[in-house]
């Protein structure tokens, strides 16, 4: 928890920059995103309560990277279930050159045109795939591309799971189930009140840094038929997903994992910037075991400048150097890229890469990474990067979920097992009510921090009888379907949170 817990202080600051009243977003647009048949330009997008930050990478009429931001992306919206859209203004950066002293006085912002992106899902037979439509303008020159999630590492996510489900006709279930994912084949035994045990077989299909599962399951109160598991969202603690039985209604699944970690849970995937240092950074996307990074900075002349690092491998921390809450270390190559200018047609066949340098990145903490490189002979060492929280990912709303002990910790009195949560979030403070049979247990005062699209509050819990200390929430990923987190009692490590949804979307 080190380099964690130092920031509650700042929380109180923090809602100055993040504006504390969103939605959750009726759907997740992080990832990176690119066009078929256009390998060799792309565009970024992180999604925090209902905006998106973009970032553009393309090449200018000389051939050479340049990239260009919209940090405002802001919901437009539309009813039930149609493809939704987010507009704002795309703007030009020109800064200090790589391997200068940054100066964020020398940053410069103009605004360059507008973009929109709408995002939707389109397919058939169980087999669906995301998309995002994308119009943009710079200077006049306007562009349309079709794109989709780039798909480079199988997701993970065989273990052990308890979890909720529960439907828009208030059905809620909870379930115990054992996963296996092997080479894109998923079996699931699942325990719940409703349907009984069940057993369920399909394929995943990749679908960026979510994936979907179609296939048959069976149970023993003799239902069976077709199901599928849609935008599948690995966690730290768990996973999040939407759920189709034999055409019926959507239900939302969230569930907790109860077996040992797994790699590859997308926990990197954030816009991370160096404090202090505004107008420059590093997009990391995370599938498998591999990070796709991409360095938006500035050339000789303080032109935007890019560079990707598509295979960012993990390796465990080195011993020597390595603090007790290292998550990890990524090496890679580092290349540079030219191509056809964004305003022609695009031909990948003119794309050139070459390999400038090398990179690494070391995760300590739950918000805090240290970049090193190596490009063109211009070197950083070990440069302190955060995520970027830029707008609040909301919490309140109704739920049924867990919070249990995990490896042999104890609960210290406090409920634990299945329950139901409310929870009320102003974007600068939390109150959270579990009840359980009747027995309640509620965390109030709570300093609420977001550290990119994670979220920490800290509070005091009562659960009656005498039952009162400091209550931790942390890693908590809000999704349109519930959340998945960690917590700590009295600053003593105890388990984890999970919960779905049961507040009408």
């Amino acid at each position: 928890m080190r380099y964690l817990l130092r920031k509650l202080f700042a929380a109180t600051l923090l809602c100055l920059a993040l504006p504390c009243i969103a939605t959750p977003q009726p759907r997740d647009g992080t990832d990176l995103w690119m066009a078929p048949e256009e390998s060799g330009w792309g565009l970024n997008l992180f999604h925090q309560g209902a905006t998106m930050f973009a970032a553009l990478f393309v090449y200018g009429n000389d051939g050479r990277p340049r990239w260009y931001t919209a940090s405002n992306l802001e919901l437009v919206p539309a009813p039930g279930d149609r493809p939704v859209v987010y507009s704002g203004a795309l703007v030009e950066s020109t800064g200090p050159a790589l391997g200068s002293p940054f100066d964020p006085s020398r940053v410069t912002r103009r605004r360059v045109g507008t973009m929109s992106v709408e995002l939707g899902s389109e397919g058939s037979n169980g087999v669906f795939r995301r998309y995002a439509d994308v119009n943009y303008d710079v200077d006049g020159v306007r562009v349309y591309k079709h794109t989709y999630p780039f798909s480079f590492v199988a997701m993970g996510l065989t273990g052990s799971y308890t979890g909720y489900i529960a439907n828009p006709s208030g059905t809620r279930d909870p379930l115990n189930m054992n996963i296996v994912l092997n080479g894109g084949s998923f079996a699931m035994s699942s325990t719940g009140s409703i349907n009984g045990s069940c057993t369920y077989s399909g394929q995943q299909t990749p679908n960026g840094s979510l994936f979907n599962v179609h296939g048959t399951f069976s149970c023993n109160n003799n239902t069976s038929g077709l199901f599928d598991l849609f935008d599948v969202d690995v966690t730290r603690n768990g996973f999040t997903a939407g759920v189709y039985q034999n055409g019926l209604p959507w239900t939302d699944l969230a569930a907790q994992r109860t077996s040992s970690n797994i790699r590859g849970d997308g926990y990197t995937t954030d816009l991370w910037l160096a404090p202090n240092e505004s107008g420059w950074g590093l997009n990391i996307i995370e599938q498998g075991d591999t990070l796709f990074g991409t360095l938006f900075v500035y050339d000789n002349a303080g032109q935007s400048h890019w560079y990707s690092a598509s295979n960012l491998d993990y390796e465990q921390c080195a011993p020597a150097d390595a603090p007790q809450d290292c998550y990890g270390r990524y090496r890679g190559a580092v290349v540079e890229s030219t191509g056809p200018y964004f305003g022609t047609s695009f031909n990948a066949a003119t794309v050139q890469r070459r390999q400038v340098g090398s990179m690494s990145i070391d995760f300590i903490g739950n918000d805090t990474a240290y970049l090193t490189y190596t490009i063109n002979g211009v070197s950083l060492s070990r440069m302190e990067l955060r995520r970027f929280g830029f707008r609040t990912n909301p919490l309140a709303g109704s739920y049924s979920g867990h919070m249990n002990a995990m490896n042999g910790n104890s609960d210290r009195g406090v409920m634990t097992g299945p329950m139901t949560i409310e929870i009320s979030d102003s974007g600068d403070s939390i109150v959270m009510t579990t009840n359980q049979s009747g027995r309640t247990c509620t965390m109030r005062g709570g300093t609420r921090f977001q550290y990119g699209r994670q979220v920490m509050a800290s509070g005091s819990y009562d659960c009656g009888a005498g039952t009162i200390g400091n209550l931790l929430l942390f890693d908590v990923y809000p999704t349109n379907s519930g959340f998945t987190g960690a917590f700590e009692l009295n600053g003593y490590p105890i388990g984890r949170i999970e919960a779905v949804r049961v507040t009408p979307h």
